[in-house]
């Protein structure tokens, strides 16, 4: 009887060994992974957390007189005036005189990531024509929404004959979701067929760490923190409307046509310019048709109000593969996040040559 007990007390024992040699062994596995993801796998900064701060109202906006010399690569600095705005001079009220002046809302796209400050569409269109000056209020990672609001808070301010408001596709996605990256936003609805607000002051949740937005993928993939999840949302489950709150606005991007629409049309109104919408094109527009419902719903739409609506996807797609693969930025050749498919300055030089012919045409 003694044998047996002493037997299964060293069955017990080797059993715990065994256990406690799979804990370590399993939390050590997770411990190296987790060192592994830091070290080779997280994702590189975004390049606008280098020259934006919050905002309670757009969610971001460009740090005032800030200069990040060879930002995008030697030659390539990045200048913000005192008005938040990419430029290497500030601006007057007034338009100066023997000038016509332009202002152009949009999102990196037209702010110019990956180029020089003079080698924005909007700035190239100033070497066009020295008679015009030209205003870019592009902001990386901007939805519609937050390119409307600002040039409401700011844009307006400044004497203008031309409105360009530019954009891509995600830019109509992006009003649908309270946050961007990780970084809130605020939210436009359309709201007894108003626009209203949402989301502001819009939450800071996340701005004060940078990397741990960018990389919170890293700590979900501890075990420790999934089980951690799995306990949280068995007791403190969350309502699907809650669910819906915290993730979209709405269903799907079409759903958000009537605010759409309604931005463009209050658009038009603001202001004592001429409003052109202008539909910029990803390589992505080349072959893909992810773009096409709406850039037909526009065209169709926004000249029943008589607003000028320009789609540049059409003449681009007129080009050979070896003229269209050099306007965008290639994937590695700039060290930051989400840096590929940008305008490279050839493809800068194209944008602002078909915008210039244009727009330009109603200045004459």
């Amino acid at each position: 009887m003694g044998i047996i007990k002493r037997a299964a007390g060293n069955i017990a024992l080797l059993i715990l060994v065994f256990v406690a040699i799979f804990i370590l062994f399993e939390g050590t596995s997770s411990l190296v992974l987790f060192i592994r993801d830091i070290a080779c796998n997280a994702k590189p900064p975004l390049a606008d957390r280098l020259y934006t701060r919050y905002d309670s109202l757009l969610g971001w906006k460009s740090i005032p007189n800030t200069h990040i010399a060879d930002m995008f690569g030697p030659g390539n600095d990045v200048t913000i005036n005192s008005g938040s705005i990419r430029a290497d001079k500030e601006y007057s009220k007034e338009i100066p005189s023997g000038k016509k002046r332009i202002i152009c809302s949009g999102d990196s796209f037209t702010f110019g990531y990956g180029v020089a400050n003079n080698d924005t569409w909007p700035s190239l269109m100033e070497k066009i024509d020295p008679g015009l000056e030209i205003i870019n209020m592009g902001q990386c990672g901007y939805g519609i929404d937050q390119s409307y609001l600002w040039y409401e808070e700011d844009g307006v301010k400044y004497d203008h004959d031309i409105h360009i408001f530019a954009f891509i596709t995600d830019d109509i996605r992006r009003t649908q979701w309270k946050t961007f990256q990780r970084y809130g936003k605020p939210v436009l609805r359309l709201v007894n067929n108003e626009l209203a607000v949402e989301n502001v002051p819009v939450p800071k949740k996340w701005y004060s760490f940078p990397w741990l937005s960018r990389n919170l993928w890293i700590m979900w993939e501890l075990r420790s923190f999934k089980l951690l999840k799995d306990i949280h949302r068995h007791f403190f489950p969350k309502t699907d409307a809650i669910k819906k709150a915290s993730v979209t606005i709405y269903d799907t991007p079409e759903s958000a046509e009537g605010m759409v629409l309604k931005l463009f049309e209050e658009l038009d109104k603001i202001g004592n310019s001429k409003l052109y919408v202008v539909y910029l094109p990803v390589y992505q527009d080349v072959n893909g048709s992810g773009s096409d419902v709406w850039r037909a719903l526009l065209k169709d739409k926004l000249a029943s109000y008589g607003i000028t609506f320009i789609d540049l996807v059409p003449p681009l797609r007129n080009l050979s593969k070896e003229e269209i693969d050099k306007f965008f930025l290639k994937p590695g050749v700039l060290s930051f996040a989400y840096s590929e498919g940008h305008y490279t300055g050839t493809g800068n030089q194209y944008i602002a040559g078909w915008i210039y012919d244009i727009v330009t045409k109603s200045l004459k």
